[in-house]
């Protein structure tokens, strides 16, 4: 059986040892992202209970990273380690500028929903980590990853059509056409050695000896199969 307890604005959360909390701070505690009801001071060993105020609404707050812009309609996440709110992607996204940065440092914003999955934001990683040119959200940079791969796939054309045996991959086809290439390589050195073998012309002969020479070369150019016979 079940009950409705409350209206889900607030929660209680549990402030660590050795921290102080004051009343009116956001705060990231327990996985919940809210604003601080009253002041809470732990010391060493001690933890104490804090009621956070997680309700959907429009905030003001000072607590932000006091040299970006924070224009209206920029997204705004949560410095875990600054305690302060940052355009900067972070795993945890807190809301959206509603009213900008005024003289004295303070936004308003309307705050996203208090509640974050910290499995989901470890499995998920730092955005700003992403080695893609997209860094402020997953689809975006999946999407460009795509891109690249049909891109690649464009350059690297249809292995089905390779006229080597092997149509599998290119570097098999590419491996292939190596090993071809040695052995008519190989072929072919073989194949001049047995015309040097055959034709020798001194380096003071005369014509008449040239042309024998040459006819010789000819003869065994032919043998070696590397000419058509006339």
């Amino acid at each position: 059986m079940g009950r409705k307890v409350s209206d889900g604005k607030s929660v209680r959360v549990t402030v660590p040892e050795n921290t102080t909390v004051e009343q009116g701070a956001f705060v990231r505690l327990d996985g919940f992202l809210g604003l601080a009801v009253q002041k809470v001071v732990t010391g060493a060993g001690e933890t104490k209970g804090l009621i956070l105020n997680i309700e959907p609404g429009e905030y003001e707050t000072s607590q932000i990273d006091a040299t970006q812009d924070f224009a209206v309609g920029t997204k705004i996440y949560w410095d875990s380690t600054a305690k302060k709110f940052t355009e900067t992607p972070t795993t945890v996204l807190a809301g959206v500028v509603t009213l900008a940065k005024d003289a004295g440092d303070v936004i308003w914003f309307r705050v996203a929903p208090g509640i974050i999955n910290d499995e989901a934001a470890t499995a998920i990683g730092t955005l700003t980590s992403l080695t893609t040119t997209a860094k402020t959200n997953l689809v975006a940079a999946v999407n460009e990853v795509d891109a690249h791969a049909d891109a690649a796939n464009a350059a690297i054309g249809t292995l089905a059509e390779l006229t080597t045996t092997e149509k599998g991959t290119a570097v098999g086809a590419i491996n292939e056409v190596d090993t071809a290439a040695a052995a008519a390589q190989a072929d072919a050195t073989t194949a001049l050695g047995r015309v040097a073998a055959n034709v020798a012309c001194a380096d003071d002969a005369n014509a008449e000896a040239v042309r024998t020479a040459l006819r010789a070369l000819l003869a065994a150019l032919q043998a070696a199969g590397l000419m058509a016979a006339e």
